[in-house]
């Protein structure tokens, strides 16, 4: 949550990329996770959020390390070639590595 819009300031971008929450799978984890949060803690902060989830969703950061960004990008890639997801993931980490 970077209700301030300052979370660039403090991070290491060499290690790692900020980005939006905007998508589908990426906004219902994130309030997957807020639920769990409420349900084990009761927290009325979370619970608020999760009240007006819409309107904090832009306050939200994604932080993506490089490193994985492109190993996800490698797995995509060689799945795109046909290669099933395992020897997708080996040809990417034999890429990369």
């Amino acid at each position: 949550l970077d209700r301030e819009h300052t979370l660039y300031l403090r991070m290491n971008k060499d290690m790692a990329s900020l980005y939006e929450v905007t998508e589908k799978y990426d906004i219902a984890e994130l309030k997957a996770i807020l639920e769990d949060y409420v349900k084990e803690t009761d927290s009325e902060f979370a619970g608020e959020i999760l009240n007006n989830f819409e309107n904090y969703i832009p306050d939200f950061k994604k932080i993506v390390p490089n490193d994985y960004q492109k190993m996800i990008t490698a797995i995509g890639r060689f799945e795109e070639q046909g290669i099933d997801h395992e020897h997708a993931v080996l040809e990417a980490f034999k890429e990369l590595a």
